[in-house]
């Protein structure tokens, strides 16, 4: 979260103004966005270099996000909101509901429990 938000404040320095909602937050040469499969092999370098697991993806990194906010409270709409997902199936195909969470649900939030 450092390093995101050092990068963050570097670029709004060089640019002069802060990102706004829907600017692509990493840019390459040229200050063009960064190509999808660019990201990928970066993050496998990075990933190879600091003796992690490479075979993490882009992908994955945001599943594991939508199934954290998820599994700590957040409602799917404002996960959906998040991802930036025009709707809400595309946005039940990164989250896996546990069967621990529905029953959490259902002890916390139904009116007899």
């Amino acid at each position: 979260m450092a390093a995101l938000k050092a990068y963050l404040a570097k670029r709004k320095a060089s640019e002069g103004t802060p990102l706004k909602p829907g600017d692509h937050v990493f840019l390459g040469r040229e200050k063009k966005p960064v190509e999808p499969h660019s990201f990928r092999q970066a993050l496998k370098k990075y990933l190879i270099s600091v003796n992690l697991d490479y075979r993490v993806t882009p992908h994955k990194l945001r599943h594991s996000y939508a199934s954290r906010l998820l599994a700590h409270g957040a409602d799917i709409r404002s996960i959906q909101e998040l991802l930036g997902r025009a709707d809400l199936s595309s946005t039940q195909i990164y989250t896996k509901v546990t069967s621990a969470a529905l029953h959490d649900t259902v002890r916390t939030k139904h009116p007899r429990a």
